[in-house]
């Protein structure tokens, strides 16, 4: 494996984020390793994750307002996140490349070199249980809107 020594914890790291099949924080893979490899430090497992997303051997899911994430699927795909649990799950729709050329030619002075796309919404698991907790201020605030002029409607 490229990208220097620690070759040992780069293997494990890349066969954790592979493993947990969950788009993992770097948190995360940390607890998972020091299950079975307690010695390792939050530090080097850091920086293999760093290492092995910019080789292209993993992807870094770059969340806006929260830890980045991990996944072990390199081609190219589409995210949704779960605004409640935070959850990241991958989009089951096809990667569109055609978009990057497209804003390539509509930005002018850009030299665009690919793309990410985060879709965010509400889990299934969520929907099932209610578990709305994470939602965003702004997000409870519209629906209560929206149900009050429903009842404003329904009334008269």
């Amino acid at each position: 494996m490229s990208g220097g020594r620690n070759t040992v914890q780069k293997e494990l790291v890349l066969q954790t984020v592979s493993a947990m099949h969950s788009h993992p924080t770097a948190e995360e893979v940390h607890d998972r390793i020091i299950q079975s490899y307690p010695s390792i430090g939050k530090a080097t497992v850091y920086r293999n994750l760093n290492t092995l997303a910019e080789n292209g051997k993993i992807c870094r899911v770059a969340m806006p307002d929260g830890a980045d994430c991990y996944d072990h699927r390199t081609d190219g795909h589409y995210h949704i996140r779960c605004v409640s649990c935070r959850k990241v799950f991958d989009a089951g729709f096809p990667f569109m490349p055609e978009l990057t050329e497209r804003a390539g030619r509509e930005e002018p002075g850009f030299l665009l070199t690919g793309h990410t796309l985060l879709f965010e919404g509400i889990c299934p698991d969520c929907q099932r249980t209610g578990g709305f907790s994470g939602m965003g201020e702004e997000q409870e605030t519209k629906e209560k809107q929206q149900s009050n002029t429903k009842g404003e409607n329904t009334n008269g």
